[in-house]
């Protein structure tokens, strides 16, 4: 008789949906269900949460809170515990660098293992209460770290003793959930003429992302090519940075640009894979970006990429081959990447076809998947 499958507990921050969260989603719909049962937590609604529950996912939502307030925390770790005995949860995978605390200290008593996944390098800019909460958690060991990719390692490595078995695994992409979109549905669905180029940037709201310098870029492009519409998608997320959305507002009509910028804010993955297929390039000008799922998801649907060189993209843009990389925060040097596959659509299209078979070659979202099996089943038996 076969064995039951393991639960596998995915603790995540938020509800709100950014890249970490995309590869949570990726590895519920992939995880091996004779093997593996997926349940969720997260600190808070919204459309992270809306998407587990449409897709039939066991989903607990606790209070958000912050980690300042040590009532909350310890509420939240008695709940977290208590959905760790009552779904009989075998390892509770903690999504994101502060996650250890709570994942490790909910988990005492129950034999649950904890997989610790860190997303982003550790940078030292939080203040004394970051290097405080570290300093805690530094203390703890997880049964298995996760590291996103190898700079996330090099940095925790450097700064937890504790860290011993450990793999990178790097995020995935399924080139066919984002590919065979209606191009001229969103096109419609935002009121873009059917035969004008579209550069499409898909990021939250956030200052270190560059919306700022794609619009300065845009303004600069716009002399050669006036009628390029310019998309850029993305809310707010973790409450950071409210006063963003104002400023990239405020900067499209600074430039004049309000005839060709499109603020469709936090846009559904129907849409987004609409927009892809109607994408001319898909920018990402991050000035910090340890991986970037958007830049992954574009290449898996042949669409050429315009990007900062900075960490992640550096490890998936193969410059001039599946796209074009620039400095960081140069927003001339941008400008003349966007012109140029503008200027040379049959370039732009060899691009976005090598782009997609790079992703599917050496990012797919099956062999991501399989590696965390892997991690699961190796924790388990261990404990």
């Amino acid at each position: 008789m076969s064995a039951a499958p393991r639960t596998v507990l995915f603790v995540d921050p938020v509800g709100e949906k950014g890249g970490a969260e995309v590869v949570v989603l990726d590895l519920v719909r992939g995880l091996d269900r004779r093997r593996f049962t997926p349940v969720v937590a997260c600190f808070g609604p919204g459309p992270f949460v809306d998407e587990l529950r449409e897709m039939g996912v066991r989903t607990f939502v606790f209070r958000p809170h912050r980690a300042r307030q040590p009532h909350r925390v310890m509420q939240t770790i008695r709940a977290l515990s208590a959905v760790i005995r009552s779904e009989d949860v075998d390892v509770v995978h903690a999504n994101s660098g502060h996650l250890l605390f709570y994942a490790r200290m909910a988990a005492r008593g129950t034999g649950a293992a904890v997989v610790w996944h860190p997303h982003d390098p550790l940078d030292g800019s939080g203040g004394a209460f970051e290097r405080t909460f570290v300093g805690l958690q530094r203390r703890m060991r997880p049964d298995w770290t996760v590291f996103a990719n190898p700079a996330v390692r090099a940095s925790y490595l450097a700064t937890y003793p504790r860290i011993s078995g450990h793999d990178v695994i790097v995020p995935g992409v399924d080139a066919e959930s984002v590919s065979g979109g209606d191009a001229n549905a969103a096109r419609a669905e935002l009121g873009i003429p059917g035969d004008v180029p579209i550069v499409t940037m898909f990021a939250r709201l956030q200052s270190h992302k560059g919306h700022l310098d794609l619009l300065d870029a845009a303004s600069r492009v716009n002399a050669a090519h006036p009628s390029t519409r310019y998309v850029l998608c993305g809310g707010t997320l973790f409450g950071r940075q409210p006063e963003y959305a104002a400023r990239v507002t405020e900067r499209v009509s600074e430039l004049g640009l309000e005839d060709c910028v499109h603020l469709p804010g936090y846009v559904s993955e129907a849409l987004k894979r609409d927009l892809l297929a109607a994408s001319s390039i898909v920018a990402h000008p991050a000035t910090y970006e340890p991986f970037g799922i958007a830049v992954l998801e574009a290449m898996a649907a042949a669409r050429p990429v315009v990007a900062a060189e900075v960490d992640g993209p550096s490890h998936t843009v193969v410059d001039g081959e599946t796209g074009l990389l620039v400095p960081p925060g140069d927003a001339d040097a941008l400008a003349v990447a966007i012109e140029k596959l503008l200027d040379a659509p049959d370039l732009a299209a060899a691009m976005g076809a090598a782009g997609r078979a790079r992703a599917e070659q050496r990012f797919s979202v099956d062999a991501m998947v399989r590696a965390f099996e892997e991690v699961y089943d190796r924790v388990v038996r261990a404990r």
